[in-house]
């Protein structure tokens, strides 16, 4: 009898050590699967919680090989955000008017600071050619937003937003930055100059701003020998052959 009983208990005992084997070998095998959840659960959840708004798209372009840069696109967009979470980068995925996509993650970000509850403007993000000769010109932008420490990717609520072409008239109309009646490489060297101290000739136009823009004014005045605006309107060129 107590043999039996014995035998019972040690029976029990393996059954149970068993099970507990099992629970242990399911938790080891599932705990990295609902961790996961969890943590893409709270990302939904901030995703949520904040909402980064496209309020504004403009782009500008160099439509011509001019001395400076090959045809290029350059745009800027502004953010306005609301809602509070660890927003920690932003991604802009531009659409043309036939669907081609152009996703950017601007490295300048590292070196500014991410909007807060306000509005938050970032130009120069530069968008690649569909081909060596065509332009991509962006119709709409949509925001991503990057979240935590491994910077987890989620789509903001806010709709899309239209760009549209920055057609800022050109305020300067003189590319002989050296004023020596000779359009050649001086005048890129003394713009070059004027533009990494911010000196006002070399907001070139004229938008209170110094960024590439200013690079491409100053490119498309050059290539077309324009010295309208110039004290001294004789200019000649050295180097290259205006068209």
């Amino acid at each position: 009898m107590n043999k039996r009983g014995l035998n019972s208990i040690i029976t029990t005992a393996l059954i149970i050590l068993l099970v507990l084997v099992a629970i242990a070998l399911l938790w080891f095998f599932f705990k990295p699967t609902t961790t996961q959840a969890g943590e893409e659960l709270s990302n939904v959840g901030q995703c949520l919680n904040i909402i980064v708004e496209p309020v504004d798209c403009k782009y500008y372009y160099i439509d011509e090989s001019s001395g400076c840069f090959n045809s290029q696109t350059m745009v800027g967009v502004t953010v306005r955000r609301t809602g509070s979470g660890d927003l920690t980068g932003l991604d802009f995925v531009f659409t043309d008017a036939v669907g081609n996509i152009r996703h950017v993650t601007p490295s300048s970000l590292l070196s500014q600071p991410l909007p807060g509850e306000s509005e938050f403007s970032l130009n120069g993000m530069f968008l690649d050619a569909i081909d060596a000769n065509t332009l991509y010109l962006p119709e709409k932008v949509e925001v991503y937003l990057r979240l935590g420490d491994d910077k987890k990717l989620c789509q903001s609520l806010a709709p899309s937003v239209t760009c549209k072409l920055d057609k800022t008239t050109l305020a300067n109309k003189c590319a002989d930055c050296n004023s020596d009646t000779n359009l050649d490489l001086g005048d890129f060297t003394c713009f070059g100059n004027g533009f990494a101290i911010q000196n006002q000739y070399a907001d070139f136009n004229g938008d209170g701003i110094f960024d590439v823009r200013d690079y491409g004014a100053f490119c498309n005045a050059f290539s077309t020998c324009d010295c309208s605006g110039c004290a001294t309107q004789m200019c000649t060129l050295q180097w290259q052959t205006c068209g």
